[in-house]
């Protein structure tokens, strides 16, 4: 059986239709099955069914950025790695600062792990020789300053 108003198939039992809540015609409810087959049914509108997800949220669309832009920060976000390989040749301590910086940016996704650990051995290997050559400068100054007093 089909609802008169909103065109739904609907069972014949019921004094009321279930998808509209308008009360139904008690004497099309008395027809038969073969007499329901040529019952003129008007187009049917989309209403709501149990199968459909209504209380579904909208799907959130988020930006972004291209993958060229993304790349083109993270290489400028750890130039102190690259400050602190070259620093570490020339002034060992002022390196040694600045590749542990570094690397504590790789920690946080930036590049240049690689040159932040050369720089931090290179530095510790130029501190190590530096005080080396200092003790041994000032172990000698002792010595001569003990022979000629």
């Amino acid at each position: 059986m089909y609802c008169k108003h909103c065109g739904s198939s609907i069972d014949g039992k019921s004094a009321f239709c279930r998808f509209c809540g308008k009360p139904l015609d008690t004497a099309k409810m008395n027809k038969t099955v073969a007499e329901e087959e040529f019952v003129h049914v008007p187009p049917q509108q989309q209403y709501y069914t149990p199968a459909q997800n209504v209380c579904a949220p909208p799907q959130q669309q988020y930006y972004a950025p291209p993958p060229q832009q993304q790349t083109a920060q993270m290489q400028n976000e750890n130039t102190i790695a690259v400050v602190g390989f070259i620093l570490s040749f020339f002034v060992s301590i002022a390196g040694l600062i600045c590749s542990i910086i570094g690397y504590n940016n790789t920690k946080k996704g930036a590049p240049n792990k690689g040159l932040a650990i050369a720089g931090i051995v290179i530095s510790s290997v130029g501190l190590a020789i530096s005080l080396i050559t200092s003790f041994s400068y000032i172990l000698r100054l002792m010595v001569l300053w003990a022979i000629f007093v």
